[in-house]
């Protein structure tokens, strides 16, 4: 039977570690993405991977563990910064490292051991993702579309997507604030650097468009190495603000660069500041031009209340002599009412009168008559029983007896006779009164009416008549001559003065 040999793990270890480093002698420059950087970044060694995507893919093909050692992180530094620190080492980015291969026997890894980098390698790849952006949102009609957008008219609501607490944050808002202006700023927060600013942006985005709260977005944070800005060239940004259905305004910090999210947004600015600025700018134009069409229409106003002023005292003397005119009719008419009511009255009750005379002569002579009549008729039946004294005695009381009925009956009617006429009387002179109320106070209206347009009313406002030696008023420069005497009516006297100098105007 033959015995395979027999390894311990320090044994297999070394020699896989033999044949790696034969495999491959010295350093080797080897391109990949870092992946799990950042939450070793700020530990003595800084353990981390490598990774490559398959083309045309977003999964990985391969990767591999990588180190870089205390001791290398010095070279690292001054590498990145002889370079401008235009970038730091962060998960996501493309790198270049000088690395050699080793094989790590505690933990049985394979891991790339970094030495230095190439900065100019990240540069170029940085430059290559933003030129692929940029073509494919001009294939997709996307670079100018949110350009085509109308910015409103008053920007004082906004959705605004930053970092809650950064300095841009803050920076902003302290702007927008020393302006006086009562903004509206609904803020989403959001990464602003990284993978995932591509997922937190595009979101907010989203949600700020869909808004009824906000006109327009601002996307805004402060500056930074130029791999801190790259998210702000991807697609996922830079699409999402091109297809907003609001104006986006983006601060992104750059001093030099603009970004392909700059390129596609309605305005672009430097800074945060610089953002605010632009905002409080367009309504301070606003509120400039309101301004200066409130002046306007004030000296429109002015104007047209002088050529007003110029008719004003021609209406007023017309007004004045037709209503003292209709005051004079008017007053004359209620007079003859007045009168024709007057003799209509007299005329009715001397007719009422006339009457109750006669009515009063016929009951008295029908009163007399019955007493008559009834007299003779006792008087034959005492005369035909003249022998009987009781029988006497009894018609006489009879006889006395109808004489004070009928007289009753008499006074009865004379009374409520009186008092229809009475009442007749009563009622004519209320319909008398209530005529003339209602005419003294159709009389007051009148006056009224004609004292709204009185022109010592219009003169005390500070208007003055004037009127040349002729007394014809002066309406115009043109009517008047220098050396000429005019009569000033104010509301409180008359001056007489000369004309001196004519300015036409």
């Amino acid at each position: 039977m033959n015995l395979e040999k027999t390894y311990t793990i320090s044994e297999l270890s070394a020699i896989i570690k033999k044949s790696v480093q034969s495999c491959i002698d010295g350093s080797f420059w080897l391109t990949g993405e870092i992946q799990r950087f950042e939450i070793n970044a700020n530990k003595k060694h800084i353990f981390f991977e490598l990774f490559e995507k398959e083309k045309e893919k977003d999964q990985v093909a391969a990767k591999i563990n990588a180190v870089i050692w205390e001791s290398t992180k010095t070279v690292i530094s001054r590498r990145l910064r002889d370079a401008g620190n235009q970038f730091i080492l962060r998960d996501g980015i493309q790198v270049k490292f000088l690395c050699k291969l080793d094989y790590y026997a505690p933990s049985g890894s394979l891991q790339a051991v970094i030495q230095d980098i190439d900065p100019q390698y990240t540069f170029g790849q940085i430059a290559l993702a933003r030129a692929m952006t940029i073509e494919r949102l001009k294939k997709e009609n996307l670079l100018e579309l949110n350009k085509s957008l109308k910015f409103p008219l008053i920007p004082l609501r906004m959705g605004l997507i930053t970092s809650i607490g950064s300095a841009a944050y803050n920076d902003f808002i302290d702007e927008l604030a020393r302006s006086g202006y009562q903004f509206y700023v609904l803020v989403f927060s959001s990464s602003m650097q990284g993978k995932q600013a591509e997922i937190d942006v595009p979101q907010g985005i989203k949600m700020l468009s869909k808004s009824r709260e906000v006109d327009f977005i601002v996307v805004t944070r402060g500056g930074g190495a130029k791999s801190d800005l790259a998210c702000f060239d991807t697609y996922s940004i830079s699409s999402a603000i091109a297809k907003s259905s609001k104006p986006v305004i983006t601060g992104l910090g750059h001093e030099i660069d603009v970004s392909v999210s700059d390129l596609v947004s309605f305005n672009y600015l430097k800074t945060p500041t610089a953002a605010a600025e632009f905002i409080v700018s367009r309504v301070e134009e606003l509120d400039q031009m309101i301004d200066e069409l409130a002046e306007g229409i004030a000296e429109k106003t002015e104007d047209l209340l002088d050529e007003n002023n110029i008719n004003l005292e021609k209406i007023s003397e017309k007004l004045r002599y037709k209503s003292e005119k209709l005051v004079s009719i008017e007053k004359e008419d209620i007079r003859k009412s007045a009168d024709f009511i007057e003799k209509s009255v007299s005329k009715r009750l001397g007719k009422e009168n006339n009457l109750l005379f006669k009515y009063q002569s016929m009951i008295f002579q029908k009163g007399i008559s019955l007493t008559n009549l009834t007299a003779n008729y006792f008087s034959n039946m005492i005369y035909k029983i003249s022998n009987k004294a009781q029988i006497i005695a009894y018609k006489t009381r009879l006889v006395l007896d109808g004489f004070k009925l009928n007289k009753f009956m008499l006074f009865r009617y004379l009374n409520g006779f009186q008092k229809a006429l009475d009442d007749n009387d009563l009622r004519m002179r209320q319909i008398v009164r209530k005529r003339m109320e209602t005419e003294e106070n159709y009389l007051k209206m009148l006056e009224m009416s004609c004292n709204e347009f009185d022109v010592r009313r219009i003169l005390k406002k500070g208007f003055t008549l004037l009127r040349k030696e002729n007394g014809a008023v002066a309406k115009s420069v043109k009517d008047i001559a220098e050396g000429e005497h005019l009569f000033a009516r104010f509301h409180d006297g008359n001056a007489k003065m000369e004309v001196e100098e004519i300015t036409n105007e």
